[in-house]
Formats: structure tokens, sequence, C-alpha cells
């Protein structure tokens, strides 16, 4: 309960605070000697049970690690070695017009205009990049059956007209919202090349960015799946500088969403197993 309090407390509706895993303006930040939980309970705690003493310090611990001041030098070089995961732009439709009838039948598909596969590798270049055509598994029994909702999803930039024309602390105003509109059409003519008049079939559409990753999950530079396909490192679900913390999730890599669901049931699996432990020390 605590923990989500501070996490209320700092998400902000416009992503106006971009802090993020690296704890960015802190980098001469050093681990302090001594670590909440562990030594230096807070005054007026020491007669509360060990579950209590650790409650009551998750905001004070939860804040520190954002800020980066618990993370270790070492730690912290080897976060901002690796490269997040390269963002992309998704295209959310419905539309009346049945893909099937282009050879489209529900198998996630890349597309890509020319075999050429550096140039449709390019970001910031809708109306040449490849793009995939991605069919949801799911259905409302109440939805028009007449309706089908594929999605698009194409490569692009964190960084695009410098940051997509946001305002200093990523708030999106009328520009941002007009250059957003203006790169789905340009993608949608692309996309036109296989399902042509696409664009006066659509009933419903919207788009997302990287700046919309980064606003809903506030991950480094909109990553959309934590570290990128081509990092192999594999990090530790238990962290040492801070006993009793366990990492989870797409930034504990590879990435990938069922590798990071078996990365919960690792970290569940070693916070049970270190259970027995931690009460011998408490004790």
């Amino acid at each position: 309960m605590a923990a989500t309090m501070v996490l209320h407390q700092d998400v902000h509706p416009d992503g106006g605070d971009a802090r993020d895993r690296r704890g960015q303006g802190q980098q001469g930040a050093q681990a302090p000697q001594s670590l909440p939980g562990e030594v230096g309970l807070q005054k007026g705690l020491d007669g509360l049970p060990r579950i209590a003493q650790d409650l009551a310090q998750l905001p004070e611990q939860y804040t520190r690690l954002l800020e980066g001041l618990l993370l270790p030098p070492s730690f912290r070089r080897k976060l901002e070695a690796y490269p997040p995961s390269d963002p992309y732009v998704i295209l959310s439709r419905v539309t009346d017009l049945d893909p099937a009838a282009y050879g489209f039948e529900g198998t996630d598909t890349f597309v890509a205009s020319s075999p050429a596969l550096s140039q449709t590798q390019r970001l910031n270049d809708p109306e040449a990049s490849f793009f995939e055509l991605v069919f949801s598994r799911y259905r409302r029994p109440e939805a028009d059956p007449r309706h089908h909702g594929p999605q698009i999803v194409a490569p692009d930039s964190f960084d695009y007209e410098e940051r997509w024309r946001s305002g200093p602390g990523l708030e999106r105003g009328e520009a941002y919202r007009e250059l957003k509109s203006s790169y789905a059409v340009r993608l949608l003519r692309n996309v036109e090349s296989r399902l042509p008049g696409l664009r006066q079939h659509i009933v419903h559409l919207d788009v997302s960015t990287p700046l919309t990753m980064h606003r809903y999950t506030l991950n480094d530079r909109g990553a959309p799946v934590g570290w990128g396909y081509k990092n192999p490192l594999r990090w530790k679900r238990r962290a040492a500088f801070l006993p009793g913390l366990y990492q989870a999730g797409h930034w504990v890599g590879p990435s990938g969403v069922v590798n990071a669901a078996v990365s919960g049931r690792q970290a569940a699996e070693l916070a049970l197993r270190d259970l027995p432990r931690r009460k011998t020390r408490a004790g």
C-alpha cells in the first residue's frame, strides 16, 4: 500500500516526470553505507514487528531507488552500457474492410515495400518503412461482425521531431497531436499499397507513439519491451545491493512477454526460498 501510494504520487498524467531506470541526473550518487530495512531503523519503529518496520520504510526506499541513490556505481554503469528496445508507432484501427479479401486472414504479417531491408528499417520514414499487421485473437460477442481491428505497427524513434514537438516535460499539446495525425496518414499511405482504399473504410483510429508508451509505463525512451532483443544479457532476479528486493519483468531480460512472465515466477521462487533466512536474521 505504501509503495502504491508513492507510485501514484510520482507518475504524472502528462509524463512530466521523466525519471527512468537509469536515475538520470544523479550520476554522482553513491550507495549509502546503511540500507533501510537492514540497519538504522527510523525512530519510533523499534517496537513494531519486522514486517511493519519494512512496510513503514517502503516510501523512502522506493523514492531513493527512483532517484538512483541506492544504485551502486557498478550497477549504474551496467545499466547505461545496454540500450533499450527500439520504439514503434501503433495504429489501432476499426475498419469495415475485410483483410481476408486481400490475403491477410488473421496471421500476423510483416510487409516490406523493398527487398533492401536496410531501406525499410529506416526510422521516421513511415511511407517507406516496413510495417506489421497484428491481428487480435479476442473479439467481444457484441462486436459488429462487419468490423475488423488489425493493428499496424511500424518502427520509429523517441526523438523524432525533437521528441514529437512536445513540451520540456514531454507535455503533449496541439503541435504533438497534429504531427501524430500527419504521421498516421503517411503510414496509412504505405499500408494502402497492400490494402487499397483502407483510409475510406476506417471506422475508428487510435495512434500510439513512443511518447504514449513512455507516458503509460515510464519506460526509458518509450521502450516497448524493455531491453532490445539483440541484448543477450540476463539480469539477476535478486538485487544484491538491497536485501529483500527482487526483480522481474522485461527489464531483467531477455525481452518478450513469455520471458517477462517467467521472470516473475523465478523472482517469487527466490523470495520464498529466502524467507526462512530473513526470518532467522530478524529473530
